[in-house]
């Protein structure tokens, strides 16, 4: 019995059967074969994922500094209209800009705060924070003069005590009295003075007005900066007088890697957005398309002449080389900004 039982189960066909050399080769091959395509696929799913990110927070870096462009480019030039000595809009080219880590062009936009602006009646140098503005009566080349309401203030130096007083968010004027040299308050604005002759000019914080004896109106000065020039006051000749204007500028400019604002010239600037390779501007006018306008800042070049400014910016390669890299083209936005008063002359 058991020989049989030995006999049966060596003849037995499932007893002897196995994989084969070329079986295992083939199952092998065609097992590589699947793990490599999943590999691969999962390989390219993760490098478009990783693409796909990495476009997608370049183009919201760009983009934040884009729109506070496109918003200044709008309202650029407000009241300037008639002021051919003051830009409204500026490109500085970045092969005429001096200012260290500068690493691109540079784009300012001016605007008027209020339509009115006040002539200086009497020489102005460091050490005087008492601006004469206006004469009652006119003095050569300080004039005119007219005050409606009766309150001893020039109808333009009323205009500028009511924009100041409501710079707290009021139409009421708290402040009663000059404050001291530094102490600038709530009511507190930022102006600018520009020196026609020589072409330049500078911004200053003043937070009062007032009608001295001599029938002056006088804007004092409140913040404790030294003027950088010396205004003349030449009775003479009324244009050549330095103008002070409620004036805004917004100058945007490329330091290292950093988008960044300057508002009214003021330092620290404002960080705008970070990982910035390429800051350019270039300014299409109706006769011709300009690299550079307005290179001296306040030049009294037809800045109205306008048509739209072509800007450009390009994110720094901040990807994986050994997954993914973006082209210069999936790193880099550009828009188109057709300022309202640019084209409104007759």
């Amino acid at each position: 019995m058991v020989n049989l039982f030995m006999k049966l189960r060596r003849s037995s066909p499932s007893s002897t059967k196995g994989f084969t050399l070329v079986e295992l080769i083939v199952t092998t091959f065609i097992a590589s074969a699947v793990l490599g395509f999943s590999l691969q696929l999962i390989t390219d799913q993760r490098r478009q994922f990783v693409n796909n990110q990495l476009r997608s927070e370049s183009n919201q870096t760009l983009r934040s500094g884009m729109d506070l462009i496109g918003t200044d480019a709008r309202i650029a030039g407000d009241f300037l209209q008639s002021d051919s000595e003051l830009p409204g809009i500026s490109v500085i080219d970045e092969s005429e800009v001096t200012t260290p880590n500068n690493n691109g062009d540079i784009l300012v936009f001016q605007r008027k705060m209020i339509p009115d602006t006040l002539k200086l009646c009497r020489d102005l140098s460091n050490g005087q924070n008492r601006l004469v503005v206006s004469k009652n009566p006119p003095q050569d080349g300080c004039g005119p003069y007219s005050d409606g309401d009766g309150n001893d203030l020039n109808d333009s130096v009323d205009a500028f005590r009511r924009y100041r007083c409501q710079a707290d968010g009021t139409d009421a004027c708290e402040t009663t009295s000059p404050p001291s040299v530094g102490t600038c308050n709530d009511e507190s604005v930022w102006a600018y003075i520009h020196d026609p002759v020589n072409n330049r000019g500078e911004f200053f914080k003043y937070a009062f007005e007032r009608n001295n004896a001599n029938d002056r109106n006088l804007l004092f000065r409140c913040d404790s900066n030294a003027w950088l020039y010396s205004y003349t006051y030449d009775r003479d000749n009324f244009a050549d007088n330095p103008t002070i204007y409620i004036l805004e500028e917004q100058s945007y400019s490329l330091n290292g890697d950093v988008l960044q604002l300057t508002t009214n010239r003021q330092t620290p600037p404002l960080r705008l957005t970070n990982n910035v390779a390429e800051f350019q501007v270039d300014v299409v006018t109706n006769s011709a398309t300009e690299t550079s306008f307005n290179p001296g800042l306040f030049q009294a070049d037809d800045w109205q002449d306008i048509q739209y400014l072509d800007v450009t910016l390009q994110a720094a390669d901040t990807s994986d080389g050994a997954l993914v890299k973006l082209e210069d083209s999936q790193r880099r936005i550009a828009s188109k900004f057709f300022p309202r008063n640019a084209l409104s002359r007759d």
